[in-house]
């Protein structure tokens, strides 16, 4: 087969170009990126929160 698909919600826009922000909200604070290669797919993960008072989140996106 083809690449593993890991079945997330489709992200609007995200096709070729790609966008800059790939954050869940670009008003949020997004920090400690990372990258791995999963399969076929280049996986990016960060931590995102919206205001000092808020939990930290982790994200992840597939590129392919």
């Amino acid at each position: 087969g083809g690449p593993l698909d890991f079945g997330g919600p489709p992200r609007p826009g995200f096709s070729a170009p790609y966008p800059v922000a790939l954050d869940n909200d670009p008003a949020c604070e997004a920090v400690y990126p990372t990258m791995a290669f999963v399969e076929d797919a280049l996986v990016i993960s960060w931590q995102e929160r919206c205001s000092p008072a808020t939990a930290w989140n982790v994200v992840a996106r597939t590129v392919r």
